[in-house]
C-alpha cells in the first residue's frame, strides 16, 4: 500500500509540474510577444479592424494538465492564455455541463502581486450578479495551482462577431447598450474593469454580449494602484487604454476610464476602424492616445449622424470630466437616441475651445488681457462670418438632406428585405410585392447614376430570391451585381467575391446541369481569397464550404471531406462548436460521411449538431427540422427503423406547420420518410410520401436533378416490390436515359 501511496504522490507530483510548466511557457510567451511585437488590425471582412494578439491554437497534449487534475471536472482542451494564466474548456462531471477553468501562472516565476491579482479577479466577479457578466462558481487549488471556474461562454470575440455581416447603426447600437449595462454593473459596484477590448466581450450564438477577463479589474477605492510595471512596460491592452491610463499615473485612473474605452469599442463597431493610428512602438501608440483627436465618425461612415458622432465622442474627450460619469450613463444616452429623445450629450463651445487653448498655453499676467482681447475679437469675427454664411449653410443643408433621405430610402428598403427574409422560417405568407417593388425601384430612374447602390440592392434581393427557392430570379439580380462589381471593383473586392460565392450557390441550386459552373466560379473565387484574406474569416469559410458541397454532389468526395474537415477545425477554434456556422459544416461533412458510407460517423456527428440545435434554436426551427430528417435518413441506412421513424414524422409535423406549402424542405423529409417506409414494407404510405415528395421537387428543381431523380428511382423499387410492374415501367421511363442504373 505504501509503494501505491508513494506511486501516486509521485504521479501528482509531475502532473503539478507539468501544468506550471505549461502556464509558465504559455504566459512568457504572450508576454514576449507582447514586448516584440508591434500591435497592427488583422485584416477583417467589413472593415472591422482587431488589434488582439493573436493566440496559439496548436494544442500540444504534452503541454496539457491531466483530464483528471481538477477534481469534478474533467479538461477538454485549452481556449486562451494571457499574462495571468491560462483558461481550459472543462465538463463538470456530475451536471455535464461545459465550464470554464482559469489557472493562475504559478512557481518561481509568479510573484505576490500575480496571487494578488488572481484573488481579487475572484472576489470581483463573485460580487457581480449580471446577465451579461461571466458568471464564477467557485475557486480552489489543484496540484498546487489556484483556479476558479466560471460559465463556459462559446461564441465570438466582439470584433469576428461584428465582422461575420455588416449591422446597421441601430443594430449596433442596441447590441451596445447591452454591452454599458454590464460594464455598469461594475461601475455601480465601484469596480472598473481596466482592461475593456473586443476580446474581452464575447457574443454567445444567440448575439447576448458577455464580458469577460476581470483579471486587471480594481474597486474604485484602490485604483491608484500602479498600471505599469518595474520597468515600465504597459500592463494591459494599450490600443483601448484612456489618456489617463497612457500617462501612467494610477490616482488619475476611475471609472470614466472603462467609458473611454468603451468609446473605442463603440467607435470600432460603427466604422471598422480605430479613433486614431494604433501601431509601431508602444510609445508611439501611448503617446498619441494622450495626444490626438479622434477622427470623426460620420467622415468614415455616411450612416452615422450627428447625434451618434457627438456619443461617440463626448466617451472619447481627453478630459475625463467631460465623458460620461459611468457606463450607465452613456447606456442612458444612447437609449435616449434609440426612442427619439434628445440625448444630453453636448458639443464643445467656442469659449470652451478658447480656454482649452489658454490653458495650453499658460499665458503670463502681462499678456493676459491682450489674449483675452483677441478672443473677444475672434469671436466677433466669427460671429459675422457665420451669419454671412448662413444662406451657404442652409443650401449646402438641404442638399444633404436629401442625400440623406435618399440613402434612407434605400437602408430602409434593404431592411423590409432582411425582415422579410427572418420571416421565412414563419407560417405567415411571404410577400413578393415586396420584392416586385424592389425590382421596380432598381429598374427605375430614381437610382440612375448610382451604380453601386443598385448593385448592393440586386445582391440583396438575388440572396433573398435564392433562399426563398426562385432560382431564376435570384440568377438575374445576383449576376447584375457580380458583373458591375467584377466591372467596376474589380476581382479581388469583397463585395465582388461575395456576389460571386452567392452567384455560385445559385447555379447549384438549380440542379446537376449547372455544377460544373458552380464549381469553376467557386475554385476561382477561393483561389482569390487565399491569396488575400487570412484563413479564418468568414467569407472564405462559407467558399470552401459551398465548394465542398458541390464537390460531395459530384462525387469528388476526398477534395470535399478535406474541405469541409478544415472548416470545421477552424469554426470550431474560432467561433465555437455551438455558432451555426460551424453547425452547418458539421452538417455537410456528416452528410458527406454518408454518402461515402461512413454511416456510424455521419450518426455521430448528425447526432451532435442535432443536440445542440435542440438546445440553442427553436424546436421548429428549420436548423433543427433538417437535422432530424438528416439523422433520420442516416437511422434508415443503418436499419434503426423505430428511432428514424420517430425522427422523421417529427420533421415533417413540424414542416408542414411553419414552413410555406411545397417548400423544398417539405419534400427532401418526405423523400427520406418515403424511403423508410419502402424498407418496412408499408408499399402505400411509402407511394403517398414519394409522390408528394417527387411532386415539390420535380417543381422546384426540376425533372433531371439528383434529388428528383433519386424519387423516382425509390417509386421504380416501390412498384415492383409492390408487384406494380405497369407504374414501375412508367416512373423507370421519367428517369433520363443518362441517369440510369447510376449508383
Amino acid at each position: 500500500m505504501s509503494e501505491e501511496r508513494a506511486s501516486n504522490e509521485d504521479s501528482a507530483e509531475m502532473r503539478r509540474r507539468k501544468l506550471i510548466e505549461a502556464a509558465r511557457r504559455q504566459v512568457e510567451g504572450v508576454e514576449r510577444r507582447a514586448e516584440t511585437e508591434p500591435a497592427s488590425p488583422s485584416r477583417l471582412p467589413n472593415g472591422i479592424g482587431s488589434v488582439t494578439s493573436p493566440l496559439d491554437n496548436e494544442n500540444d497534449d504534452s503541454s496539457l494538465p491531466h483530464p483528471d487534475s481538477f477534481v469534478g471536472f474533467k479538461i477538454l482542451r485549452e481556449v486562451h492564455r494571457g499574462a495571468q494564466g491560462v483558461v481550459y474548456l472543462a465538463v463538470q462531471k456530475s451536471t455535464k455541463r461545459k465550464v470554464a477553468i482559469k489557472v493562475m501562472k504559478e512557481g518561481p516565476f509568479a510573484g505576490p502581486s500575480d496571487k494578488a491579482r488572481f484573488d481579487r479577479e475572484v472576489k470581483l466577479l463573485g460580487q457581480l450578479n449580471h446577465p451579461n457578466i461571466v458568471t464564477i462558481h467557485g475557486s480552489d487549488q489543484a496540484l498546487g495551482c489556484h483556479y476558479f471556474v466560471m460559465d463556459y461562454i462559446s461564441g465570438q470575440p466582439l470584433d469576428l462577431y461584428m465582422a461575420s455581416e455588416k449591422r446597421s447603426v441601430e443594430e449596433t447600437l442596441r447590441l451596445f447598450v447591452k454591452i454599458c449595462s454590464a460594464v455598469d454593473a461594475a461601475h455601480v459596484r465601484g469596480i472598473i474593469h481596466r482592461d475593456l477590448k473586443p476580446g474581452n466581450i464575447r457574443i454567445d450564438s444567440k448575439g447576448e454580449p458577455y464580458i469577460l477577463d476581470f483579471g486587471l479589474a480594481k474597486s474604485a477605492s484602490d485604483a491608484g494602484t500602479t498600471m505599469t510595471t518595474m520597468t515600465g512596460r504597459f500592463l494591459g491592452t494599450p490600443q483601448w487604454a484612456s489618456p489617463e491610463q497612457a500617462e501612467g499615473i494610477p490616482s488619475n485612473i476611475d471609472i470614466r476610464s472603462d467609458v473611454y474605452s468603451l468609446g473605442v469599442i463603440l467607435f470600432q463597431m460603427l466604422t471598422g476602424k480605430f479613433p486614431y493610428r494604433v501601431t509601431g512602438s508602444i510609445q508611439d501608440v501611448l503617446y498619441r492616445i494622450r495626444k490626438d483627436e479622434p477622427d470623426r465618425p460620420r467622415k468614415l461612415r455616411r450612416e452615422i449622424n450627428d447625434e451618434v458622432e457627438t456619443i461617440v465622442l463626448k466617451c472619447l474627450n481627453k478630459e475625463q470630466d467631460r465623458r460620461y460619469r459611468t457606463a450607465g450613463e452613456l447606456e442612458d444616452d444612447i437609449k435616449r437616441y434609440l426612442t427619439g429623445d434628445p440625448i444630453e450629450a453636448k458639443r464643445d463651445s467656442l469659449m470652451y475651445m478658447f480656454r482649452k487653448q489658454l490653458r495650453k498655453y499658460k499665458p503670463q499676467p502681462t499678456i493676459a488681457a491682450s489674449f483675452l482681447f483677441l478672443i473677444v475679437l475672434s469671436l466677433a469675427t466669427t460671429v459675422l462670418w457665420l451669419r454671412n454664411a448662413k444662406q451657404a449653410q442652409a443650401t449646402e443643408q438641404h442638399q444633404r438632406e436629401q442625400a440623406e433621405e435618399h440613402a434612407e430610402r434605400l437602408d430602409h428598403i434593404r431592411k423590409k428585405l432582411e425582415a422579410v427574409n427572418s420571416a421565412l422560417d414563419s407560417r405567415q405568407e411571404v410577400t413578393f410585392k415586396l420584392y416586385d417593388d424592389v425590382k421596380d425601384f432598381i429598374a427605375g430612374s430614381r437610382l440612375a447614376g448610382q451604380s453601386k447602390i443598385r448593385a448592393a440592392l440586386s445582391h440583396t434581393l438575388g440572396r433573398n430570391y435564392r433562399r426563398v427557392d426562385h432560382f431564376d430570379d435570384a440568377e438575374s439580380h445576383l449576376k447584375a451585381a457580380y458583373d458591375f462589381r467584377r466591372e467596376t471593383l474589380g476581382e479581388e473586392h469583397e463585395d465582388t467575391l461575395d456576389s460571386a460565392n452567392e452567384l455560385a450557390r445559385v447555379y447549384f441550386k438549380q440542379g446537376e446541369r449547372r455544377y460544373n459552373e458552380a464549381n469553376r466560379l467557386l475554385r476561382e473565387t477561393l483561389e482569390i481569397c487565399r491569396r488575400i484574406i487570412s484563413q479564418d474569416q468568414p467569407l472564405i469559410l462559407d467558399v470552401m464550404s459551398n465548394l465542398a458541397l458541390v464537390c460531395k454532389e459530384q462525387k469528388k468526395y476526398d477534395e470535399a471531406r478535406n474541405l469541409y474537415e478544415e472548416v470545421v477545425e477552424i469554426r470550431k477554434d474560432t467561433i465555437g462548436e455551438e455558432h451555426e456556422d460551424t453547425l452547418n459544416s458539421m452538417n455537410g461533412l456528416a452528410g458527406l460521411y454518408s454518402h461515402m458510407g461512413r454511416l456510424d460517423d455521419a450518426a455521430r456527428l448528425h447526432e451532435v449538431v442535432l443536440e445542440i440545435r435542440r438546445r440553442v434554436l427553436d424546436p421548429n426551427h428549420r436548423y433543427t427540422l433538417n437535422s432530424m430528417s438528416n439523422l433520420g435518413g442516416v437511422y434508415t441506412l443503418q436499419d434503426r427503423y423505430d428511432d428514424a421513424e420517430k425522427l422523421l414524422k417529427e420533421a415533417i409535423a413540424g414542416a408542414r406547420l411553419t414552413l410555406p406549402p411545397g417548400h423544398g424542405n417539405t419534400g427532401a423529409y418526405l423523400r427520406y420518410y418515403g424511403r423508410l417506409l419502402l424498407r418496412t414494407g408499408r408499399f402505400g404510405e411509402a407511394e403517398e410520401a414519394l409522390l408528394e415528395s417527387q411532386a415539390i421537387m420535380s417543381g422546384k428543381y426540376g425533372e433531371e436533378d439528383y434529388q428528383t431523380i433519386e424519387i423516382l428511382e425509390l417509386l421504380v423499387e416501390l412498384y415492383k416490390d409492390w408487384g406494380k410492374s405497369a407504374k414501375a415501367a412508367e416512373y423507370s421511363a421519367m428517369i433520363p436515359p443518362s441517369k440510369r442504373g447510376e449508383e
